[in-house]
């Protein structure tokens, strides 16, 4: 009967384990404030057609910029804007090899 309980014990550790793991990431995912088919973005149900390079920069962190936001971004800046669309395109496809 221990032999039983410890297997048990074991399962519901890495039961637990995995549950964790999933959790977050969807979390992660779900904190994009981005629509990933119209790029637009929206916070607090109010809805805009454009982020800013910051709100872009926090979705990058995680690997989860929309493809239609990075095909934009910089788009309309001037030199230093495109650079930093640049930071933040190579810091998106960075943590999606995290992943």
């Amino acid at each position: 009967m221990k032999k039983y309980k410890k297997h048990i014990v074991i399962f519901l550790a890495v039961s637990a384990f995995v549950a964790s793991g999933l959790t977050a990431n969807a979390l992660i995912h779900g904190s994009c404030n981005y629509n990933i088919y119209t790029g637009n973005y929206t916070v607090k149900d109010k809805t805009y057609a454009h982020g800013t390079m910051a709100n872009a920069f926090e979705c990058a962190l995680y690997g989860v910029l929309p493809k239609v936001v990075a095909d934009r971004l910089g788009v309309f800046g001037d030199e230093e804007a495109e650079k930093r669309a640049r930071e933040i395109l190579e810091t998106n496809e960075d943590n999606q090899k995290k992943e």
